[in-house]
């Protein structure tokens, strides 16, 4: 009798687990913080959260926050779960701006979380015909980044941390190169 009763318990616990498992992925946190560029608090920008890369590079949000009750504040109520975060918005001039959490993907759970973002001009990537691979420059404050280091991640979901698939140090004017064959990348600077 007492080896039924125990093997009955035992059969009720994958359901009572999965009952909570899915009690906890309804539960709702709330994500709040301010938005910041150089000028300040930023009036006009968003978060957006999403659920994948993909879903980011689609522009394809799970949720976007609303305005809180202070310029710049921001407040957004998700499911729990992990995201990857970013601000957009426009400065005082019209100024596209942007920024990319650095927790990315940040995994949310009830009940709060603060995240402040700091927004930076949101510059177009270009493309000329030559050499393969992707250059660029890492500005900070308007001026070239030396001494940082910039790393190439695959563009799949993940934590773009570490070494990643190519990492190189800055040169005095900011810049980088790496030879990459074609594809979807994820590329990093970091000071």
């Amino acid at each position: 009798m007492i080896r039924f009763l125990l093997l009955s318990f035992l059969l009720l616990l994958p359901s009572a687990g999965a009952a909570a498992s899915v009690a906890a992925a309804e539960e709702t946190v709330v994500v709040e913080g301010y938005l910041f560029s150089r000028q300040g608090p930023v009036a006009s920008a968003a978060v957006r959260a999403y659920a994948s890369l993909a879903d980011f590079l689609a522009d394809r949000p799970a949720g976007v926050s609303r305005p809180g009750e202070k310029t710049g504040h921001y407040l957004l109520a998700l499911p729990a779960g992990a995201y990857y975060l970013v601000a957009r918005g426009n400065d005082a001039n019209g100024q596209p701006l942007f920024a990319y959490h650095g927790l990315n993907p940040v995994t949310l759970s009830p009940p709060r979380h603060w995240l402040p973002f700091f927004l930076v001009k949101a510059e177009p990537a270009r493309t000329a015909a030559g050499f393969q691979g992707v250059s660029g420059q890492v500005l900070y404050k308007d001026q070239p980044l030396s001494r940082g280091v910039i790393s190439v991640y695959p563009a799949t979901d993940g934590q773009y941390r570490g070494m990643g698939l190519l990492s190189n140090s800055l040169d005095e004017k900011g810049r980088f190169f790496f030879d990459l064959e074609p594809g979807r990348y994820v590329i990093v600077a970091r000071h």
